[in-house]
């Protein structure tokens, strides 16, 4: 009879364990549809602003920082990561991935680290590599302006000159059963770069071709605007790689969820069968006992 309160008791715990894993499934499917529906209200603006910058940059007499190489010899590297575990091997996919791309590209030299998620931090102090800063709230459902002071220390660091180039790296969001780990260079502000970024979300978008440039009246001047474009371009970026690798996450955590819950569910039947034989077993010991006791009378 003990063995069968044992094995009660374990069917016990693995039933909790299942509802917990089957509530955080549904909560983790909801906020991965939230992030989804979140990265898509973004990507007309973004296309939008890719045709401003591409008739700006027409004009040869136009320059700016933003979109030249810095002098320095440093890479600024914005990771991504979860602020909490329990989400499949997101996070150890994620360090794997900028590590294997630093090693393959050795010109990038003395990187530094800005982490998005306490996960990013922990990878950045375990390897020693510098850590400028950590932003650790931005779960949840972030509007754009949560990024603002994001983009503010990255562009503030670019112009410096103390960095070449910043990269970032997040996870792309591609079906509610598959992301993958993208490394895209961020800073100096390229055509090619927005272009590649809005690739990634499943949607191709082409700019308008024509004979001549588009026709603008810019107020007060080109130069103005041109800041003002380049500055919440780059903030986009980061805003939508943050909504990319939000989606990513809960899809991830979902999945594991689900894992989780189904094996607690195929446990739980192994728990059942082996209570039913225990049971039997000690019903037919019992009969037997009974059994003998009565010869033993007679």
């Amino acid at each position: 009879m003990a063995n069968q309160k044992q094995i009660k008791g374990k069917m016990g715990a693995v039933k909790n364990v299942q509802k917990i894993t089957k509530t955080m499934e549904a909560v983790s499917a909801s906020k991965m549809k939230k992030a989804i529906d979140a990265a898509l209200l973004t990507r007309e603006y973004a296309r939008l602003s890719l045709e401003l910058l591409k008739n700006l940059s027409q004009e040869d007499y136009l320059s700016h920082p933003l979109l030249q190489y810095g002098k320095g010899d440093k890479t600024l590297v914005v990771m991504y990561s979860s602020n909490k575990g329990l989400c499949g091997s997101f996070n150890i996919t994620m360090a794997r991935s900028v590590w294997k791309f630093l090693q393959k590209n050795k010109e990038m030299k003395n990187p530094h680290f800005i982490a998005v998620g306490k996960h990013s931090e922990k990878f950045a102090r375990k390897t020693g590599m510098p850590l400028i800063a950590s932003f650790t709230e931005l779960d949840g459902s972030p509007d754009a302006e949560k990024v603002t002071p994001l983009s503010k220390l990255v562009l503030d660091e670019f112009r410096t000159g103390e960095y070449k180039r910043v990269v970032i790296l997040y996870a792309n969001f591609v079906s509610a059963l598959q992301y993958e780990p993208v490394v895209r260079k961020m800073l100096p502000i390229q055509e090619k770069v927005v272009l590649n970024m809005l690739e990634n979300t499943g949607e191709g978008y082409e700019l308008e071709n024509g004979n001549g440039k588009a026709t603008y009246v810019f107020e007060p001047n080109e130069e103005r605007v041109l800041e003002y474009v380049l500055e919440k371009l780059a903030e986009m970026m980061l805003y939508q790689a943050l909504l990319e690798s939000l989606a990513s996450e809960h899809s991830a955590r979902r999945n594991a969820m689900k894992m989780a819950t189904d094996n607690a569910g195929a446990m739980h039947d192994k728990l059942q069968l082996q209570y039913n034989r225990a049971r039997q077993a000690a019903i037919t010991q019992e009969i037997a006992e009974i059994s003998a006791g009565a010869e033993a009378i007679q």
